[in-house]
């Protein structure tokens, strides 16, 4: 998010909310073919936009491939039509107990774009979690 030097006199303003009603909204489709799962589904208004007149559209669309009874293959993405967030994770069951998983996320796009100043969030990660 980067910093700054000083704090601004007279610090600036800045309307979050405005007052005015506004309504966001999911459509999707999810469907099973064996092993895979597709999810596809159109947004209005991301949780970040708190306004009527700053809420966009989104596609996204999430894909899960099932390797083994214990690995699973999962592919992600969404777009406003100007930038895009891609993240694949590979996951691994071990013993019914513990989940391993392996990814990376790459976020693109002009900085205009709701996805363009958040490509600071592009990396890879490993992750190890207890499963219930």
């Amino acid at each position: 998010l980067g910093t700054i030097d000083e704090i601004p006199d007279p610090a600036p303003r800045m309307v979050t909310q405005d007052g005015d009603p506004y309504a966001r909204w999911i459509v999707g489709l999810e469907r099973g073919f064996g092993p895979a799962r597709i999810t596809v589904q159109w947004l209005h208004g991301f949780l970040t936009e708190r306004r009527a007149r700053d809420l966009r559209d989104y596609g996204l669309v999430s894909m899960q491939l099932g390797l083994s009874d214990t690995v699973r293959l999962t592919q992600d993405g969404a777009s406003d039509l100007d930038g895009w967030l891609s993240d694949t994770t590979i996951s691994w069951l071990h013993a019914d107990a513990l989940e391993l998983s392996a990814g990376a996320t790459i976020v693109g796009g002009p900085e205009h774009s709701a996805f363009g100043g958040l490509k600071m969030a592009s990396g890879a990660r490993i992750q190890a979690k207890m499963v219930y």
